[in-house]
């Protein structure tokens, strides 16, 4: 894997060892708990995992695949939300990512009740769903 470690993104991220999380601890989403960036060149920002595969070459594109038929999910294998050691992804499909969520219990898969619990949307429609 060739990494451009040239870009400025990197200053942003504290690389270690290859086996380590590398962890960017700046920008991170309250909601999501996944870490930002916004390159300057670009008004917009990225999930920093996706963008540090980008610079790494496992995906096509920074942003976020448009369509949940195909592949160019990130999944972390480590779980680490701000790690963005390209060494620790995988790229997957939208369903490997769901039954990941799902089978490290760090998502519910169902839909939310009135009162914003989720309930479960039965086992036929789970394995549709992570196929």
């Amino acid at each position: 894997m060739q990494i451009n470690f040239n870009h400025p993104f990197w200053e942003l991220v504290r690389v270690k060892e290859v086996d380590d999380c590398w962890e960017k601890p700046t920008n991170v989403d309250k909601s999501s708990g996944y870490a930002r960036y916004r390159p300057h060149w670009k008004g917009k920002s990225y999930v920093a995992s996706r963008f540090a595969a980008w610079l790494a070459g496992l995906v096509d594109s920074p942003d976020a695949p448009k369509d949940r038929k195909g592949t160019g999910f990130v999944l972390h294998k480590c779980d680490n939300r701000i790690c963005c050691n390209p060494y620790h992804f995988i790229i997957g499909t939208y369903g490997q990512n769901l039954a990941d969520c799902w089978n490290k219990e760090r998502r519910e898969i169902g839909d939310k009740d009135e009162q914003g619990k989720f309930f479960d949307l039965g086992r036929r429609h789970r394995e549709y769903l992570l196929k």
